[in-house]
């Protein structure tokens, strides 16, 4: 994904918009699909994580499992939300993972 640095925005989303991404599979079409790194020791680049990049991933699967479980009250499940949404901009931008988190209501 390293061609996407040089394109211009708009061309950025469409490029982005044409990837089908699976959990363990990047692919421009079905058939070609690619496995992608490890995100447990690795960045999206296969880069070794930092023991802070780690600690970072931690803290954003831990808000993760807690957004997905139904008996937090209501207050505190909002509050969980917001704060794994700007996890998640911190590991997306560090590229330690590629998921969207619509389906947990982030």
């Amino acid at each position: 994904m390293a061609f996407l640095l040089r394109l211009p925005f708009r061309r950025k989303r469409q490029a982005v918009s044409q990837l089908a991404v699976t959990s363990d599979t990047l692919s421009t079409d079905p058939g070609g699909a690619i496995p992608m790194a490890d995100t447990a020791t690795t960045d999206l680049l296969g880069t070794a994580l930092t023991e802070r990049e780690r600690e970072l991933l931690s803290a954003y699967q831990s808000l993760k499992a807690l957004a997905a479980s139904d008996d937090l009250p209501p207050c505190a499940a909002r509050n969980v939300r917001k704060a794994l949404a700007a996890m998640w901009q911190v590991t997306n931008d560090l590229g330690l993972q590629f998921e969207q988190l619509y389906d947990l209501g982030v």
